[in-house]
């Protein structure tokens, strides 16, 4: 998709995904090694009762299925960046999360080459529950014929 094909409204459902406890603990030792995240022992005193997985691992997670999607593949230049992220309830291990992706607003540059576009990504779990809200933007070409 090139930025002349967003509509403010659209949404993109995303597979879901879960997080296996190998692979919170691999995120983590080397991302975010906080007990709650890498210690099985600890993580079981702390308030979550247990392994979870870091915030920015869900996020990156979720927004890895919005990518998995492609159809942003020959538009999108460059992410602009994350202007607001949530999270609500903690992500254990093998826990089903569900997305979606809705275009919030679109703003072309004047000279019409690209444009910004601002998503919001909502995740919810198996209850469907809010597990975490992301607000971002990218950098996208009007066109195939505009670099």
């Amino acid at each position: 998709m090139y930025l002349n094909d967003y509509k403010v409204g659209m949404e993109f459902p995303l597979e879901p995904i879960s997080l296996s406890k190998e692979e919170i603990i691999s995120f983590a030792k080397v991302f975010d090694p906080r007990p709650i995240h890498v210690d099985e022992e600890e993580a079981k005193k702390s308030r979550f009762g247990g392994i979870i997985a870091s915030g920015f691992h869900a996020t990156s997670a979720c927004w890895g299925q919005y990518v998995h999607l492609k159809h942003d593949e020959k538009g999108v230049i460059a992410g602009k960046g994350i202007q607001d992220l949530k999270w609500h309830k903690p992500v254990y291990p093998d826990m089903m999360l569900y997305g979606v992706v809705t275009i919030t607003k679109i703003v072309p540059y004047d000279d019409g080459s690209k444009g910004t576009v601002f998503f919001e990504m909502v995740v919810k779990d198996e209850k469907d529950e809010l597990v975490m809200i992301m607000n971002s933007s990218s950098l996208i070409a009007a066109s195939e014929d505009v670099e």
